[in-house]
């Protein structure tokens, strides 16, 4: 990966992520849970746009924006698990971790010393 590419996961970080407040379907519905994933949806639009603008980032600031997104898509899996039902559960979910593996090995590989 050269200086500045964002781990190929992300192209799909948008479709993924984007609306999860608003999809009912599948949804556990407490307050909680409603809560829980609007934090989430406001979260994933802030995460997105830091990513965006990754791209154009120093090194190091590059290599802090993916441990934020690491932590984020671990926060997003355990709140996917909880807060969703069938296969929303398990692709959401899914997706979280291919995230947080996908960006901890560019993590691993580009940001040794950061």
């Amino acid at each position: 990966m050269t200086r500045g590419a964002v781990p190929p996961v992300l192209a799909v970080v948008a479709a993924l992520l984007g609306g999860v407040a608003a999809a009912s379907a599948g949804t556990v519905q407490t307050p909680e849970c409603k809560r829980d994933l609007l934090v989430l949806d406001s979260e994933a639009k802030l995460g997105q746009d830091r990513l965006a603008r990754a791209q154009e980032a120093p090194r190091r600031e590059l290599c802090e924006i993916w441990r934020r997104h690491v932590e984020f898509a671990k926060r997003a899996g355990a709140t996917y698990r909880r807060c969703k039902t069938d296969t929303e559960r398990r692709v959401l979910s899914g997706d979280m971790d291919t995230q947080v593996q996908d960006f901890q090995a560019a993590i691993a590989s580009q940001c040794k010393g950061l």
